[in-house]
């Protein structure tokens, strides 16, 4: 690469492909050497700036600018949809893998298990204490001047004051009482608990007669345990599945079936799935990140 007094001293026809900025130079060059009249190297110095101001100055690029105000308009319309957008207020979940502490307007106090739903009824707190539940939740409810009522698909609890558990799932409704007193409504029947009881009912079934919650360890997922009183396999995985956000799959339609009994340590997933697997006296393996009992 030639330097550029190299480039000054070429003939006139090699500098005739010097660019334009070296070719203006090459004149004041010569003008030096031969005594001639010095160009007007104001002029000179003028277009050379102009080039290279031009040359600094970044390209507008029609795609580009559109593009950023599109991503930024995207961006400003998505935060205005999360702060704008309805919520309904009286809605609680608690996901999969996770538990949810809620706090009521009337005092009352709600934990839900796993993959739970509290919803409100309409006027909560002014016309009414109802509220709807979907999964299981233990509730510590305030004495108040009107019945709190738990609605679930196939019945209802009313109570005036107490610590009580519901497990509203698929097509059974479990109710215990640590302290108090419930009112019990499913089916054509209705059973008043007391504390110490609990009761279950299937659908298509009868209320029947209330039994022993058995310690002061009820309900047994508060304390990191599972209990099994006669619940298919699949209902026991399926809940350890939302408990700890897992996926467990049965592959045998008659195992899915088997009938477990007894009280699971769940506090973690292994624990409880080798606990499961002695009581039904089955393995299971982990492919692909998903719980295999065969």
């Amino acid at each position: 690469m030639s330097t550029l007094f190299e480039s000054l001293e070429q003939d006139e026809e090699s500098r005739g492909k010097l660019d334009g900025e070296t070719a203006e130079l090459a004149k004041l060059w010569d003008a030096a050497r031969r005594d001639d009249e010095i160009p007007d190297t104001t002029a000179a110095w003028r277009k050379l700036e102009a080039r290279i101001e031009a040359s600094e100055t970044p390209r507008f690029s029609f795609f580009h600018s559109w593009s950023s105000r599109f991503v930024l308009a995207g961006a400003l319309a998505a935060l205005l949809l999360f702060f704008l957008w309805p919520r309904d207020p009286g809605m609680f979940t608690a996901p999969p893998g996770q538990r949810r502490i809620v706090v009521l307007g009337d005092g009352s106090r709600v934990e839900l298990n796993a993959g739970s739903t509290l919803s409100l009824h309409s006027g909560f707190g002014e016309g009414n204490r109802m509220v709807s539940l979907v999964g299981e939740a233990w509730f510590d409810v305030e004495k108040g001047d009107q019945p709190f009522v738990v609605e679930a698909e196939l019945g209802k609890v009313t109570v005036l004051g107490t610590h009580f558990n519901v497990l509203a799932r698929g097509q059974a409704l479990d109710v215990g009482v640590n302290e108090g007193r419930v009112e019990v409504s499913a089916g054509e029947g209705s059973v008043v608990l007391t504390a110490g009881q609990m009761i279950r009912f299937s659908k298509g079934g009868e209320l029947g007669l209330p039994s022993e919650i058995g310690g002061d360890n009820f309900p047994p997922w508060r304390n990191q345990m599972l209990l099994c009183d006669r619940t298919p396999l699949e209902e026991v995985t399926g809940e350890i599945g939302r408990r700890f956000a897992i996926q467990i799959e049965i592959h045998d339609a008659q195992l899915a079936q088997y009938s477990v009994d007894g009280l699971l340590d769940a506090r973690d997933p292994e624990t409880a799935l080798d606990a499961l697997a002695l009581l039904i006296g089955r393995n299971y393996h982990l492919r692909n990140g998903i719980y295999l009992f065969e």
